[in-house]
């Protein structure tokens, strides 16, 4: 059967964007079919929240298309950003297995399109195949590992570098030019890179003896294996 005949407002695009996120891209597909049947994909604006710290987690969301910003307000009031996940990624799927409340808030940063998968159907698939939690636990142990990586580049790079590397993962090339958008504002990148705006902008400007340039909303990189061992100096 087409994918694109699987569900109700779902486009071939949308199920080929849920086969390529971990870890529905290891389920069965009939265990796809079956946890997503009756999702809704919703288009949802810049600005919207998907859901709030501390709220009770019913559902997993993944991100079809678009740009979200996770972050966690601190007991001092302020937001903390801790990841800015664009498409191919689920949130909130942690809360699921631990004490059933987000920790963290997800708002749309760049208009998207999500399928809000129930937790409940999520769970109950598992207590029918146990193998599948450790699938789960794999994938949850991925982003744990880039979260790691991202804690360590945040002591060890400088700003300059920080930024390169952040560029550096939106690129689908690896030598040669290349363009990018930019998935969000650049005072948002800052506080997920854990720099003032001031600092990325001064560092932004030093990056162009690297051959970074930036229009509106849109990155110019001359030569990405160049800034590439620049980061990685």
């Amino acid at each position: 059967m087409a994918l694109k005949d699987q569900s109700p407002g779902m486009c071939r695009e949308d199920w080929l964007a849920v086969r390529a996120t971990p870890p529905f891209s290891v389920f069965p597909l009939p265990m796809v079919r079956s946890l997503i049947t009756g999702c809704i994909p919703l288009d949802l604006e810049r600005g919207t929240i998907v859901f709030t710290q501390g709220e009770l987690a019913t559902s997993v969301f993944l991100i079809l298309s678009g740009t979200v910003k996770i972050s966690r307000i601190t007991t001092g009031g302020s937001e903390a950003v801790l990841g800015i996940v664009r498409s191919c990624e689920i949130i909130g799927e942690a809360a699921m297995f631990c004490d059933r409340f987000y920790h963290v808030g997800a708002e749309v940063i760049k208009a998207s399109r999500i399928l809000r998968i129930e937790g409940a159907a999520i769970i109950s698939q598992v207590q029918k195949k146990p193998s599948l939690a450790l699938q789960i636990l794999a994938s949850a142990s991925c982003r744990l590992k880039g979260l790691a990586e991202q804690l360590e580049r945040m002591k060890c790079l400088s700003a300059e570098q920080r930024i390169a590397d952040f560029f550096l993962q939106l690129c689908a090339c690896r030598t040669g030019a290349c363009s990018v958008g930019l998935p969000c504002d650049k005072q948002l990148i800052a506080g997920f890179l854990g720099i003032t705006p001031q600092t990325f902008s001064r560092a932004l400007a030093r990056l162009r003896d690297f051959g970074v340039s930036v229009e509106r909303d849109t990155i110019r990189i001359a030569d990405v294996q160049r800034l590439s061992e620049f980061a990685q100096a």
